[in-house]
């Protein structure tokens, strides 16, 4: 083809035809510059396939993350939960003085209420693509700005959890000596911060008036409940509220990748 061309310009040149020639010459320049559109074209074209394939690949990401993150929100939520139902109990018995109707629940009660279990919270795939200047090929406005507000808020819950965590451990260390080193790691042993492992009895269970009674001669702990009932109440309201941002976040996920 270039060289029908070529031909066909010196023809023109040496029949001295010069007014067709330029009219060649413009239509070379125009046939010239179509073709570098249509390559930019599908230059671009190829680019935004590998971009729309790309962002695809991300979004399938993102959903096994949140999936993870809402794991770990319904460990905190049953964690929440278990807390505030053993700062019941044992606000209970110090409050009367009735005998609890089973001794090992009472115990695990009095126990876990000294433990903390740390929110966890994955957040790589956003991070990565913040590193490497690449978010803006996450194109759907609304699942940028609910991520954004998701990472925001679940950075200023850890912070807040830290704090919260500070009165179970205050808690645990008025307690410490209140079983014997026997029952104590027989009680931890049966027991997860979210969950009873083990619900088999414990021999030689010291007396409830003996427990309650320690208990109720440890200055500021009822204070201490309190505080942990109410700051659980808290984590549990959170968790479930990020929980259904991240169902959210999860059907944008879907959508996109079906697109």
């Amino acid at each position: 083809m270039i060289n029908i061309l070529r031909k066909i310009r010196q023809e023109f040149l040496h029949g001295k035809k010069f007014s067709k020639y330029l009219l060649y010459a413009i239509g070379e320049i125009v046939l010239v510059v179509f073709g570098i559109l249509i390559a930019l074209q599908i230059n671009s074209w190829n680019e935004y396939s590998k971009n729309r394939k790309l962002e695809k690949e991300y979004y399938a990401q993102f959903k096994l993350e949140l999936e993870e993150n809402i794991r770990n929100a319904n460990d905190q939520i049953q964690y929440s939960s278990y807390q505030i139902s053993n700062s019941k109990i044992v606000e209970h018995v110090l409050e009367t003085n009735n005998i609890y109707e089973d001794s090992l629940e009472l115990y695990l009660a009095i126990e876990n209420l000294g433990r903390t279990y740390p929110a966890q919270y994955i957040n790589n795939i956003w991070t990565e693509l913040l590193s490497n200047g690449k978010t803006s090929i996450i194109r759907n406005s609304e699942f940028r700005q609910k991520l954004v507000f998701l990472n925001s808020e679940m950075l200023q819950l850890t912070s807040i959890q830290n704090e919260f965590s500070q009165n179970n451990i205050e808690y645990g260390r008025l307690i410490g000596s209140i079983f014997s080193i026997r029952i104590t790691k027989e009680l931890n042993s049966k027991m997860h911060p979210i969950r009873l492992i083990d619900s088999t009895q414990i021999l030689d269970l010291p007396s409830q008036k003996l427990i309650i009674d320690k208990l109720k001669a440890i200055k500021g702990l009822s204070g201490y409940i309190a505080e942990i009932y109410q700051n659980k109440i808290v984590n549990k309201d959170l968790f479930e509220r990020h929980k259904n941002l991240m169902l959210e976040l999860i059907e944008i996920c879907e959508s996109e990748i079906q697109k």
